[in-house]
């Protein structure tokens, strides 16, 4: 059976909405990996959010503005878009390290 998890809070991080919905969701039921589906937007927005910590912990974060869109370069306004290829692999590896928090326990 697959379980899909939509945001309907906009207050929360995407990490941290992610980590509620799989903790109330074990409470309720045994599940396994392939068994939860997360909504593209949510997706996107742990995306963005793995970055934005990528960057912050490379010290690099004052340099440059990033969004669900790409990446901004404050001083000279030049921007790159993420391909989907990235946003999907910077999704996976924050879905892995967030499922990792259900795995070990």
């Amino acid at each position: 059976m697959k379980y899909i998890i939509e945001k309907k809070n906009t207050e929360t991080s995407a990490y941290a909405y992610v980590t509620e919905e799989l903790q109330t969701l074990r409470e309720n039921i045994t599940f396994i990996k392939s068994d939860i589906v997360i909504e593209d937007d949510l997706k996107k927005q742990l995306a963005t959010e793995e970055l934005n910590r990528i960057f912050k912990e490379n010290n690099c974060l004052y340099q440059f503005t990033i969004d669900s869109e790409g990446l901004h370069f404050d001083v000279s306004g030049h921007y790159i878009a993420w391909s989907k290829e990235e946003l999907d692999y910077r999704f996976q590896n924050a879905f892995d390290s967030i499922f990792e928090q259900f795995e070990t326990k």
